[in-house]
């Protein structure tokens, strides 16, 4: 997992990237290496989160909604890929 302050919005955390093996997809894996980000963001008093993800990354999207997380409509393109906004709800 990597996280830090937003790159878009001043104190706010920002989920950077989370990435497991696929051998580990549904082994809550990738649960633990988001609360562990999500700790650290806290700890650091960045109580607030969002991050990008790929637009049309249904599986991604669906990881992150089961964590609380929601599309919030913001949208950009980044290296010619579409990527929507989510926040925790």
């Amino acid at each position: 997992a990597s996280v830090g302050p937003s790159r878009d919005e001043p104190g706010c955390g920002e989920i950077w990237a989370i990435y497991a093996h696929p051998e580990a997809w549904g082994t809550g894996a990738g649960q633990a290496l988001l609360e562990d980000g999500l700790a650290y963001l806290e700890a650091r008093g960045l109580r607030r989160v969002m991050l990008w993800v790929l637009e049309g990354n249904a599986r991604a999207i669906r990881f992150y909604e089961a964590a609380g997380f929601q599309v919030d409509g913001g949208r950009k393109d980044e290296r010619g890929l579409a990527h929507v906004r989510m926040r925790e709800g």
